[in-house]
């Protein structure tokens, strides 16, 4: 196909190329190029460490690496809401248990009751419905008596229905993942707006 060529290039490159009649004939711009080989695709691998620490990961895109690392952390996202809702539930019971106590009339059996084990056993049947741990009841047990009063028991009422609100929000969001994304979403444009300072 090619014929000849001469090399003119000092400061500059200036090559002449001479081809075989016709060879070339309807060629655009675009076809030297590519015959001669002078645009070539660039890559770049990019090389980093996974998200746990433990291997090295290859991407052949930087919009890998951001899924990659945007479907990762949205995991925790989702670890986050349930232990929000598991932290919730807890401390639900909690109060209901407070609460039974309050409505079974725990304060006036108190002065009846010999030592710190029967109002432990006490607590425990008033409150087995709930199925509160050992850490719960023993915090039941410790409440001063100025905290046995109808302001407390109020509170207490009070915070029954924020607890089971929140635990329903926290439920709502588990079931429905699009709902988290969108948490995800205004957190990290909230990061981006946001001025960090050094």
């Amino acid at each position: 196909m090619i014929r000849d060529f001469i090399d003119r290039s000092t400061n500059k490159i200036d090559i002449e190329i001479k081809f075989k009649r016709g060879a070339i004939e309807g060629w655009t711009e675009d076809d030297a190029i590519g015959f001669f080989k002078l645009r070539t695709k660039k890559t770049e691998r990019i090389v980093v460490i996974d998200w746990s620490g433990n291997a090295i990961r290859q991407y052949e895109t930087a919009e890998e690496l951001v899924k990659d690392f945007v479907d990762w952390r949205f995991g925790y996202y989702v670890l986050r809401y349930q232990k929000l809702y598991d932290d919730t539930s807890y401390e639900l019971r909690y109060q209901q248990g407070i609460k039974e106590c309050f409505d079974k009339d725990l304060p006036s059996m108190l002065t009846d009751i010999k030592d710190k084990e029967a109002v432990v056993n006490k607590i425990e049947k008033l409150t087995l419905k709930f199925k509160l741990d050992e850490k719960q009841i023993d915090r039941i047990v410790n409440f001063p008596t100025y905290r046995w009063s109808k302001e407390s028991y109020q509170q207490c009422k009070d915070k029954i229905k924020e607890w089971r609100a929140a635990k329903k929000e926290y439920n709502m969001l588990l079931k429905n993942h699009d709902e988290i994304w969108k948490i995800f979403r205004d957190e990290v444009v909230s990061l981006r707006n946001e001025k960090f300072v050094k």
